[in-house]
Parts: C-alpha cells; structure tokens; sequence
C-alpha cells in the first residue's frame, strides 16, 4: 500500500511521495487541493488496522494532541478515515530530526544545545498543563525548521519519521515509547506523568552534551536495568567545558525518582534560561570583587566629574569671551565717535595724535582709522599709511551687532586678537570705519589657570573616592573570604566549622545563616545511637494449634497450594 498511493486522492489530499515507514504507519508527503497547502499525512497500515488498541491509540491520541497549539509542537490539521483506514493530516517539516544530525556526528555547543532543551522544555510544559504526556521524546522527534535554530516536537503518540531500530518499536498493550529514552518508571510499568518526559529528555540532552548514547544496550531487557538502576557512563566524569550548572540541570533530569526531577517543563525553561543567560556574559579573568568594585565607582565618579568639568569651563569661557566681546565693542565705539570729525574733515594730523594718544594706554594690539573709501588714515603701524587696508584671511565671525562685527583672526607672530569692525558716524552716515584688535591671550591665561584648577579638584575628589572604594571593598573581601574558608573547610568533612564574628548588617546575616545551615547539616549526618532508640517490651503471644482454630469454625488452616506465592506476587511484594 505504501506506493500505491502515489498520486492517489485521500479525500481532498493528493499524495505526492512516501517519506517514511514506522511500525504503525507510512507518512506520505501531500497536497492539500483546497487551500493550496503542502502536508504530510499519516495512514496507518492495513495490517495494523485490524488491532483495536493499535486502530482506538491512532485516533485517541491523534485527537488528543490536535487542539495542542505550540510554536515548537508539530501541529495536527485534520483527522479522518480512508477505506476503512485512519489517517492524520500534519505539519510538514522540512528540516533534519535531532536524530539524523547526531547520527551524522554533528557537534553541539553548551549554548546550542540549551537552546534546543529551552523549546522542547516549554513544549512539554504546554502539553502537560494540557493533561497530554508525550512518552516518546527522543532525537527523532525533535525536528529541526530551515533555520536551523528552532525545533518542534512531534509524535506525541504518533510517529513523524520511521524509527532506525526496529527492535526498539513501541508495541502496544507492552511498551509505549522507545525503550533507549524511558524512564525509570515507564521501563517497569508503573504510573507516569510529566516529569517521566523531563527523563526522556535528560537522555536526549546527555547525548548532546557528550555525543554517546546514555544507555547502550541491544537488548530491552538489559536497557530495562540499565535505566532503572544505572547511570550513564560518562555522567562521573563529564568534559570540564560543561558548566557546573549544565551538569547539574543533566543530574537531575536523570534522577531514577520523579520527585528528585524538576517538577515541570517551566521550571526546567527557568533554569535553562538562567544558565543561557550566564553563558551569553562575557567570559573575564578572575579579578577580585574589591578592585573590580574600584574601577568601576572610579570610572563613573571620573565620567561624571569630566562631564562636569567640561559644562563648567565651556560656561566659563564662554561667559569671558562675552564679557571681553562687550568691553573691546564699547571702546572701539567710543573710539569711533571721536575720530569722527577728524575723519569728516580729513584733519589727519589730528587723527594721528588721537591715534598716538590712544595706542599709548597700550590696551589693545592695533588701531587703524579708515576713510569713507577704505584708505587707511590712522593706524598705530605707520606702514600701513595710504594704503587700502588688505583683506585679513581665516578670519571667524564670533557676534555681529548693528555695524559692529567682531571676528577672531590669527596675526603673523601667532597671536589670535578679538578684531572690531566698527563703523565711523557723523549723523547716522558712515564717514570711515575703525579696526581694533585685543589680545585674547590673556583671555586664554584665565581659562587655563580655571580649567587647571578645576582638574585639581577633580583629581583630588576621584583619588578620595577610590581609595575609600578600595579600603571598603577590601573590608567586604575579607569578610567575604571568611565564609569561603568555612564553606571550604565544611565542604572538605570539617563538620564543626563554625564563624564566630558579630556584625549586624548583610555580612552578618550570611554567618549566621551559615551556621544555621551547619547546624542542620550536621544534625543531619548525625549517626543513630541506639541507646536513644524507644524500647520495645517484648511480648509472648500463646499461639494455639491450627486445629484448635478450625475445630472453633474460625480460621481454616493455609493449604499448600493457598501458601503458595507465583513469580508475579513475588515481583509485585519485592516492589511494596
């Protein structure tokens, strides 16, 4: 039947192509003809159709897992019969199973694999809070989307890709599951529930992490002691790459009692989460608390008093510059109004002498007095007399206030000067302008001399601040070494280890919760002495004959055949 379906219809499904074949059913690849949807569907074989358990399991269970609603759960589109024969209609996953990339050696690191373990830890939660126990996890039902990052678990009773051991089939009415990946508790036929899939999953997890099979027997039988009673091979002495944490999660998903596993998928997620969460920080060398503490604090008090510092002194500068600005424009107005009449009535010597008078005072760099036409009339460098004043390069506009412009230019020796531009008046008319030039020298002298001091302070405010940081964080350290000494100590069978310092802060709290810790600790291992246990009196019971009994009608005595106990009570009075 498997490739006689090619191309046939199965309702509105056009099969297209076999996939695979498991021990219940083949899975084709088809063609859903009324949504333009491409499917696999799953037909149970005709031989297996005449099995009630097999035929009511196939379609129970199919029902049971579609309502199931997951991002990383195969989902189930329809249910129905064909001849006589059930078929499901699923998801199609294009993508390689677990199985097939551990087959094929496929390496995978811790993060990876925590990955894959978050998905598959959240799906089982789900279909758990959903009352449906998968009992099959295993790597060939943890299939891979093309990105390679997600996965989605299928089969929850029902098998998506055809098994590789086929001694391993699940066989109704025996064995439900694949016997390398069962629980404990599922091997010897006892109650499940959720966590038997948290053990499945530690056995997919182990063989991720090391790349082995947990249990490797051939045989069921041995398979069935190995998972009941025996840990994996390698789970003494797992590669030292695997965190300690990583190990711990694979302890305890392998723990051969349910109660001793995590209680459900989300809290498994939670702490796969909190380890993925470990390993994606960024890996330093050991560096003691105290002196980590200190560059941090010094390297935050030392950005926040640079940010400072820089606020400061712009405002500073900026507040001088202003205050030079409005000074050099008031006297070189002042200026300009008493060269106006020289100027008006081209009375140069005058000009000259007001010029001499003025440069005498020795405020300014230069001084130069144009007229209307721009030839320079006055200027404390003779050489510039009767001539067209030339255009100065590189100058840069600082402010501009009616006339008046005032621009920062370079001079040939490297001095940088305030320049004033400012016009000659005679009733509101320009009759010549005035060029002025301060030194901003010793506008820059301030500015050093402030941010100097402003460097000081902060040196000294971040030197005081670090070294109390250190002395304190050096205080925490050795309180802190104190508690590893003694959890070193326990740990090494020190039993009576005990910190003696008083303080009564966060410090103090951790001693005596250690000591509390301790205490039960020890009481615990405390051996039994049996002096201290009850007495128990001993009393002669007189015991009749049986025929004494049985001639009063009471109790008949046990016959052979009734004293008698079979293999299976002997199995089920071993398990009690």
């Amino acid at each position: 039947m498997a490739s006689e379906l090619k191309d046939k219809y199965i309702g509105r499904y056009r099969i297209d192509e076999l996939l695979g074949s498991g021990a219940m059913a083949h899975v084709y690849k088809a063609f859903d003809s009324e949504i333009n949807r491409t499917v696999a569907i799953k037909v149970l074989k005709k031989n297996n159709c005449h099995d009630e358990e097999y035929f009511n399991r196939f379609l129970s269970e199919a029902k049971a897992a579609g309502f199931l609603s997951h991002p990383n759960i195969v989902t189930i589109f329809d249910v129905g019969r064909y001849e006589e024969t059930p078929y499901i209609v699923m998801e199609l996953i294009e993508g390689l199973t677990l199985g097939e990339k551990l087959e094929s050696g496929e390496l995978f690191d811790i993060k990876y694999s925590l990955k894959i373990m978050l998905q598959l830890a959240e799906a089982l939660d789900y279909a758990h809070n959903n009352g449906i126990v998968h009992r099959d996890v295993k790597p060939e039902n943890v299939l891979f989307m093309p990105d390679g990052e997600t996965v989605k678990l299928a089969d929850f009773g029902i098998a998506h890709r055809d098994d590789t051991d086929s001694s391993e089939k699940t066989k109704v009415g025996t064995l439900l599951g694949t016997p390398r990946y069962m629980s404990p508790e599922q091997a010897l036929g006892e109650a499940i529930d959720g966590r038997s899939d948290l053990f499945s999953l530690g056995v997919v997890f182990y063989e991720m992490l090391t790349g082995e099979k947990a249990f490797k027997s051939q045989s069921v039988i041995t398979l069935m002691v190995q998972i009941s009673q025996e840990q994996p091979e390698l789970m003494g002495h797992l590669s030292k790459d695997i965190p300690s944490g990583v190990q711990h999660i694979l302890n305890r998903l392998l723990e051969k009692k349910p109660n001793d596993r995590p209680s459900s998928g989300a809290e498994l997620a939670s702490t796969m989460r909190w380890e993925l969460d470990a390993l994606n920080e960024e890996k330093h060398k050991y560096m003691p608390l105290y002196i980590k503490w200190t560059l941090i604090m010094g390297s935050v008090v030392a950005m926040v008093l640079g940010i400072c510092m820089f606020v400061v002194l712009r405002i500073q500068s900026e507040a001088l510059t202003e205050h030079a600005v409005d000074s050099g424009m008031s006297l070189a107005q002042f200026i300009a109004t008493e060269s106006s009449i020289p100027v008006l009535g081209e009375d140069w010597i005058s000009l000259e002498s007001l010029v001499k008078d003025t440069s005498d005072r020795k405020t300014f760099e230069y001084l130069i007095v144009q007229d209307h036409s721009g030839i320079v009339r006055g200027a404390m460098d003779t050489s510039l007399l009767g001539k067209p004043l030339p255009v100065a390069e590189n100058s840069q506009m600082i402010q501009q206030q009616g006339g008046t412009r005032v621009t920062s230019l370079a001079l040939e020796g490297g001095q940088r000067v305030f320049n004033f531009d400012t016009p000659i008046l005679f009733r509101d008319t320009e009759v010549g302008r005035i060029q002025l030039g301060l030194l901003q020298d010793n506008l820059d002298r301030i500015k050093q001399v402030a941010t100097g001091l402003l460097l000081a302070v902060g040196a000294v405010t971040l030197l005081s601040v670090v070294v109390v940081l250190f002395i304190f964080g050096r205080l925490i350290a050795q309180q802190l070494k104190t508690l590893r000494r003694a959890m070193v100590d326990f740990t090494a069978g020190g039993l009576d280890r005990r910190i003696s310092n008083q303080r009564n802060d966060e410090i103090g709290d951790l001693f005596r919760l250690f000591n509390d810790m301790a205490d039960k600790v020890q009481n615990k291992l405390k051996p039994i002495n049996e002096d201290d246990l009850p007495t128990v009196k001993h009393v002669e019971t007189e015991v009749k004959p049986d025929v004494e009994y049985a001639s009063q009608g009471d109790v008949q005595p046990l016959s052979e055949q009734d004293a008698s106990v079979d293999d299976n009570d002997k199995t089920r009075i071993a398990k009690g």
